[in-house]
């Protein structure tokens, strides 16, 4: 029996797609028939172009070889290009009650927009639960 939706957006700045990206990823295929990974713009914390972390994104998930991912650029709101996609469901990862408090702010705001879009909030596994960008482009940097 086979009760998937038919497609998700995943949504993030992705400024490294990491393992912990990963296992969201593969939680929401079990899911959704498709899953779009939305590249997107964040201002407060945006080091790279939008352009180089589409990319990065997009080479990663190619060596990855999933079925039924497609990698897409965001320059506006995400619930503009979930309405575009034609995409109701809005796929989130959650590490730690931090994460969960923000995301309960940002479904909120997005039901403040339109009623229809429903949140899916997947837990990380524990392995992954202490990865982020941020954290792994501050290491990098320190490297240097």
């Amino acid at each position: 029996m086979n009760n998937k939706k038919n497609a998700a957006i995943f949504p993030g700045t992705f400024e490294v797609f990491h393992l912990g990206h990963v296992d969201i990823l593969k939680k929401a295929l079990k899911l959704f028939k498709k899953v779009y990974v939305v590249v997107s713009n964040n201002p407060e914390k945006d080091p790279k172009t939008l352009d180089q972390r589409f990319l990065r994104t997009k080479i990663v998930l190619q060596q990855l070889k999933l079925a039924n991912v497609e990698v897409v650029k965001n320059e506006g709101r995400t619930i503009d290009i979930a309405n575009k996609l034609e995409c109701y469901y809005i796929i989130r990862g959650v590490r730690n009650n931090f994460d969960l408090d923000y995301e309960i702010k940002l479904y909120d705001s997005y039901k403040e927009i339109n009623h229809n879009f429903e949140t899916i909030l997947l837990i990380s596994d524990y392995e992954f639960r202490k990865l982020s960008s941020t954290r792994i482009l501050r290491s990098l940097k320190n490297e240097k």
